[in-house]
């Protein structure tokens, strides 16, 4: 059942609902570029609804769930396609500058922040326009990535600017930046910690698979590292609600499982079989469920985005998906109803985690 359908059901009920974050209903989004088109995984079932088509080469995906919109850059068209949750069609169109490859939304802003060849281009979601451009950030590559901290004030975009690897800080309340720091070149994807504190970024490149993560803390700009190597163009991360644990790619049939607290491999999990060399770095997306617990994980090897229970940290099973997936984006339905006036309980809000390979959390 889609946003409509829920809606319509509860309002036909005609009682006041109290939603927890254990009765919200979630939505997968994933992009597949090959088929120019988003497939919508409903997460109860862990089955595909629908696939919406969206404009050429659709990679980069982010999701703002309060206002009921999934953004979608195609890098075929220079363009920001909007879906509707309710619908699950294109209500819009947005021109940005070509390869708009990494996005994010931030909700305290209300802005959508998309990495294209031009810089940053920074969309109001009231209008769905372009509203302002972040000049001198160069993040419209193969394994570049744009984060949001939880409060909204800051913009972290990591990428390969003309002369070596950065990590721009970016102040959301005037799109002004505040520190561009030299880093390894090819760095991939930047993670921001639950409690904001500190921002995680890796080596995104086969080459420099051996470096270890870089760890931005937030309070100061200052970088050092965490013991933990890449592996190769599929690094994405995923934090655990509480920040205490990291998923990571260990090539395409793996997990990594890193327990933060003390800096140790907590352990492996098994992902999808893969019909190219599981050790291949051939791997994409991660979206993290709440309240489902759930870690999806894109296999554009095979088509197909594996399910993880992090609670039981075991492999559940693979859904199959369109050719080549990329970006991943959760929904929860239980944002939506209570941006829409129904009740909640105080402080269950989830906070949308947006993290792949090409447009990070």
């Amino acid at each position: 059942m889609n946003l409509a359908g829920v809606l319509a059901t509860i309002l036909l009920a005609g009682v006041a609902t109290t939603w927890t974050r254990a009765d919200a209903t979630e939505f997968v989004y994933v992009t597949a570029p090959l088929d120019d088109a988003v497939m919508v995984i409903d997460a109860s079932t862990d089955t595909v609804l629908t696939s919406v088509p969206v404009a050429d080469s659709p990679i980069g995906i982010a999701a703002d769930a309060v206002g009921g919109r999934v953004y979608v850059g195609s890098t075929g068209t220079g363009s920001v396609s909007v879906i509707s949750i309710a619908t699950n069609a294109v209500i819009g169109t947005i021109s940005v500058g070509s390869s708009p490859m990494a996005m994010a939304f931030n909700p305290a802003k209300r802005r959508l922040y998309v990495a294209d060849s031009e810089g940053i281009a920074v969309i109001d979601a009231a209008t769905q326009s372009v509203v302002d451009r972040i000049a001198d950030v160069k993040a419209a590559g193969y394994c570049d990535s744009v984060a949001v901290n939880h409060a909204g004030d800051r913009l972290y975009v990591v990428g390969q600017g003309q002369d070596g690897g950065r990590i721009w800080v970016i102040d959301t309340s005037n799109d002004e930046i505040v520190r561009a720091i030299p880093i390894f070149d090819h760095p991939c994807s930047a993670t921001v910690a639950p409690d904001d504190s500190v921002v995680y970024v890796t080596p995104g490149d086969a080459l420099y698979s051996y470096l270890a993560m870089l760890r931005l803390h937030a309070s100061d700009n200052s970088v050092d590292s965490l013991l933990i190597g890449g592996n190769g163009w599929d690094n994405s991360l995923a934090l655990s609600e509480d920040g205490t644990l990291m998923y990571m790619r260990a090539g395409v049939e793996l997990l990594r499982i890193f327990n933060l607290t003390n800096g140790e491999l907590q352990g492996y999990t098994a992902l999808a079989p893969s019909p190219l060399n599981p050790s291949y770095p051939y791997a994409y997306g991660m979206a993290f469920g709440s309240p489902s617990g759930k870690l999806y994980v894109a296999d554009s090897a095979s088509n197909t985005v594996s399910v993880v229970d992090t609670i039981q940290q075991k492999y559940l099973h693979a859904v199959t998906v369109g050719y080549f997936p990329n970006g991943l984006a959760i929904v929860s339905i239980g944002d939506s109803l209570y941006a829409n006036g129904f009740e909640a309980v105080a402080g269950t809000t989830n906070q949308l985690r947006t993290i792949t390979k090409w447009a990070s959390q």
